[in-house]
């Protein structure tokens, strides 16, 4: 019997997916005239916005794949967090830091990882 989602896992793929939209809507409207976004960057958010809501569809599926790639991107923040804290501003680090490490314990949790081993 496959393992049911736990609930942590679905809400970091909402955030997931709250990313995605953000950077679609700001591609979208970086391609009207007058936005102050250059038209090539604006195709770059939306490219990123189908990735990120690429793997937000993984994580509710329970793609080891999407697994990896948001554990990647939280490690990477995790040590831009902590060059915030040595370097300043200091709540900002803190806050990056922390983020990352509920989002890489909810994902690498017991019932997380028997429901991307199923």
């Amino acid at each position: 019997m496959a393992s049911p989602r736990p609930g942590g896992v679905t809400l970091v793929a909402a955030l997931t997916w709250i990313s995605a939209a953000i950077n679609l809507i700001a591609g979208v409207l970086g391609l009207f005239p007058g936005s102050g976004i250059d038209f090539w960057y604006a195709i770059l958010l939306i490219i990123l916005g189908l990735v990120i809501a690429s793997v937000a569809s993984g994580l509710l599926r329970g793609s080891r794949l999407s697994r990896t790639l948001v554990t990647i991107v939280q490690v990477i923040s995790l040590i831009s967090g902590v060059f915030a804290i040595i370097n300043g501003p200091l709540w900002s680090g803190v806050l990056t830091v922390l983020i990352a490490v509920i989002v890489l314990v909810l994902l690498w949790s017991r019932r997380a990882n028997e429901f991307f081993t199923r």
